[in-house]
């Protein structure tokens, strides 16, 4: 279990990317012989084994799980109306699953990502708590904030070792080179509301 945060609490503005936090989990190794995360990972790894790095006879396979949520604020956050010369109040919270692949000289993933943009992200509740603990000013401007949009995607990465120098045991130098694509897709409550309006 992983626990990462960031905030701009310590340079005293709120200007631009305000806040993250991630909760990240790691399973262990398809191949180990018990335990529930290895299980869930060999599950996954023989689903896919028809995806390029995955299942191969000298790799490895583990997945890893991310909860996220992060949120932007204009620099002003006392003013209660609308902003239109800064950045939106917006909110983001994303659950994410890698399966990973890896040996000795290579590592691929393939991932999926589901997510919500708006209130129901929690943003301005999280934020209104954590300035109210640390006596900062209250945001005032969350009811300004973007609507409600579904995100999604999908993802792949792959990494290869191209040269290492040095011995075990000693300092050693590698020479890696990681590519990655992302694909998103965007499912407005807008758009819904309208298809749900024709089906009628």
């Amino acid at each position: 279990m992983n626990l990462s945060w960031d905030n701009d609490l310590l340079t005293g503005t709120d200007r631009g990317y305000t806040n993250g936090v991630r909760f990240s989990y790691l399973t262990d190794t398809a191949d180990e012989n018990d335990g529930k995360s290895a299980r869930f990972a060999r599950i996954l790894r023989d689903e896919l084994r028809f995806l390029p790095g995955i299942g191969t006879a000298d790799s490895k396979q583990a997945v890893s799980l991310s909860l996220r949520q992060f949120m932007v604020t204009p620099e002003d956050i006392t003013v209660e109306g609308p902003q239109f010369d800064d950045i939106p109040y917006a909110g983001h919270l994303s659950l994410s699953g890698t399966l990973w692949s890896w040996n000795a000289d290579t590592i691929t993933g393939f991932g999926a990502h589901i997510g919500v943009i708006g209130p129901e992200s929690g943003a301005e509740s999280v934020q209104k708590w954590v300035h109210k603990a640390t006596g900062s000013d209250k945001p005032q401007g969350w009811g300004n904030q973007l609507g409600t949009d579904v995100v999604g995607g999908i993802q792949a990465a792959h990494g290869r070792k191209l040269l290492q120098a040095g011995q075990g045991g000693n300092i050693e130098q590698r020479l890696s080179v990681i590519g990655s694509g992302l694909r998103w897709y965007l499912l407005s409550h807008r758009f819904a509301g309208l298809v749900q309006g024709f089906r009628q």
